[in-house]
This record gives structure tokens, C-alpha cells and sequence, in this order.
């Protein structure tokens, strides 16, 4: 027999001087212990939307490699340059006031001054081919994840031989994308690109947590053990324990390097820094979680008696009669 779902705050974390709600979670004032998690129902179809406001993350970072390889090409440049501006010195004294000499000189250095122009034109053009070739490799991973989130959203509707082979696909997938993001965002370089660079840190960040929300979802649906669900969010928090800038000291640490790097160290304030800083390491929190809920989430329903396809029916019923639904999961000891 299925009991019935409580779609509202129980009594027991109602008082607001004893426990207070952060997000997903809730948290007793006391010890500060987390003791429920929060399902927000009404928001289902949030897992389809990808929060990517920065664009493309491996085009940015490989541009932190091209900008120091560019800077090596200026300073050679300009060394050439220099020793052409020499050569010319050195023409003229040995020329003395001879006026064809001097013409001479200066015909040649236009013609290498033009050939400098001509290769930093090509250098710009070859700049930008390897920018757009960044931004095509980056579209497969992300064209692979909105195809599989797309496929486990809908699994629920297949009839249950294509809706196990379906997501059996799809967590292989989504494993392989987890592990691609986590390398990007484990590479101090590609967090060290400054201050303002801090939104493809966010963007590259959100993209592994939507990964990680579909696999577990895809988990919760295939077979709706809380043990595999919570062995999966294991192997998702030690990779986000090895993300370069795991904590706030750290991230900071590494957007200050990538301020010095750019020259903006002296036109960002700490403060500006710090701010951007502590809202990326939020909204991780907020998005971690929202992953532990899972689950509890699994473990609730199993005591219900409900399984995973009865709840989804459940939510979208109520979904219909409520604007806000939510479901608190207590995990007090």
C-alpha cells in the first residue's frame, strides 16, 4: 500500500527560532547541523535549463595560453624592432649626410615594418580560427548534455524496456560528462584568469552540478535505491573536493594570480574581488545541496512505499493545484 506524501513544512522544523531554511536545506540554529533537505517540486523542469551565462569556458581558458604566447611574440617584436632601429643608427653614422644612403635605409625599414604588420594580421587570423575551433569543440559536450538531460526527462513516458535502455545510456554519458567538467575546473590555470573571468568559472561550475542533478535523477529513475544514489553523490562530492579553488581562500588565491597575469591586479580592489569570489562559492553551496537532498529523497519514498514513477505522477498532479510545492526530507539522527 503507497502512503501519502506531506507536500509542506512538517511541525517539527516550523519554529523559526529553533531551525532556519538556506536553500535546499534546513539547519538547526543551535548546532548549525543540517536536519532536512528541501525538494522544490514546483521548479521540476529547472534541470532543463542550463544556467550558462559565460559563454564558452575552453575557448576562455585556452585564450589565458594565447595571450601569454602573444605577449612572448610581442616581445620579440619588439626586440626586432629595436635592433632594426640600431641598424638604422648605425647606417646613417657610417652614411654620414649621404642622402641616397639614407633613403635606402628608410625604403627597408618600411618594407620590414610592413612585413611586421603582415604577420600580426596573420598571427590575429590564426588567433581567431583557433578561438572559433575552441568554441566548436566545446558545443560537442554541451550538445551531449542537453540531448541526455532532454532524453532522461522524458524517459518516464517510454515503456519500461526502452526507459531502463534509455537511461542506462544516458548515466554512461552523463558519468563521462561529470569526470570532463571536473578535469576543466581541477586545472588551477583555468580558474586563474582573473577577477573578471570569475562567470566562467560560475558557468563551467553550473554545467558540472546539472550533470551531476541529471545522473542522480537518472539514478532515482532506473532504480530508486537510495544506496546507489548515495554511493553516485560520493564520487560526485570527492570530485568537487578536487576542483583548483575548492574553498573560498583558495578561489581568491587564484583570481588575484590571474589579475597579476593580466595587469588588472592594481584596477581591482580586494573587495571587488572578495565579493565575486564568495558568490560563486554560494551558489556551489546552494548547488551541492541540492544534490545531497536525492538521497534522502530515495530513502523517503522507500519507507512510503512509493515508487520513483508514482511520486513523479504525485508532484505533476499537484503541480496543477499548487504554485510552490515542496517536500522536506528530515534526516535527523
Amino acid at each position: 500500500m503507497i502512503m501519502a506524501l506531506q507536500f509542506e513544512i512538517p511541525e517539527a522544523f516550523a519554529n523559526p527560532l529553533l531551525y532556519e531554511r538556506i536553500g535546499a536545506i534546513i539547519k538547526d540554529k543551535s548546532t548549525g547541523h543540517i536536519v532536512g533537505h528541501v525538494q522544490e517540486l514546483g521548479g521540476w523542469g529547472l534541470i532543463k535549463g542550463l544556467p550558462i551565462p559565460g559563454g564558452n569556458p575552453l575557448s576562455l581558458g585556452v585564450e589565458a595560453l594565447q595571450s601569454a604566447q602573444l605577449v612572448h611574440i610581442q616581445q620579440t617584436l619588439s626586440t626586432v624592432q629595436t635592433l632594426a632601429t640600431v641598424g638604422a643608427v648605425a647606417s646613417v653614422a657610417t652614411l654620414g649626410v649621404c642622402v641616397a644612403g639614407f633613403a635606402t635605409v628608410l625604403s627597408k625599414l618600411r618594407r620590414m615594418e610592413g612585413k611586421l604588420d603582415q604577420a600580426l594580421s596573420q598571427l590575429a587570423e590564426l588567433r581567431g580560427l583557433v578561438k572559433d575551433l575552441n568554441i566548436k569543440q566545446d558545443a560537442l559536450p554541451l550538445a551531449k548534455l542537453q540531448a541526455r538531460i532532454e532524453v532522461v526527462e522524458l524517459a518516464r513516458n517510454f515503456d519500461e524496456a526502452r526507459r531502463r535502455s534509455s537511461l542506462e545510456r544516458a548515466l554512461d554519458d552523463l558519468t563521462e560528462l561529470r569526470h570532463y567538467y571536473a578535469t576543466l575546473l581541477a586545472q588551477p590555470g583555468f580558474c586563474a584568469l582573473g577577477t573578471d573571468q570569475l562567470l566562467t568559472v560560475l558557468d563551467t561550475q553550473e554545467r558540472f552540478i546539472a550533470t551531476c542533478e541529471a545522473e542522480l535523477y537518472a539514478e532515482f529513475l532506473l532504480s530508486g535505491s537510495a544506496q546507489l544514489l548515495e554511493k553516485r553523490l560520493i564520487k560526485q562530492q570527492q570530485l568537487i573536493q578536487q576542483f583548483a579553488g575548492a574553498d573560498a581562500r583558495g578561489l581568491y588565491r587564484l583570481a588575484e594570480e590571474g589579475d597579476r597575469k593580466k595587469g588588472a591586479f592594481l584596477v581591482t580592489s580586494p573587495d571587488a574581488r572578495k565579493a565575486r569570489v564568495l558568490d560563486v562559492m554560494a551558489i556551489r553551496t546552494e548547488s551541492t545541496n541540492r544534490l545531497s537532498s536525492w538521497p534522502h529523497l530515495a530513502l523517503h519514498l522507500s519507507e512510503k512505499k512509493m515508487p520513483p514513477l508514482a511520486y513523479l505522477e504525485a508532484v505533476e498532479e499537484l503541480n496543477t493545484t499548487s504554485e510552490s510545492p515542496l517536500l522536506v526530507l528530515d534526516c535527523r539522527l
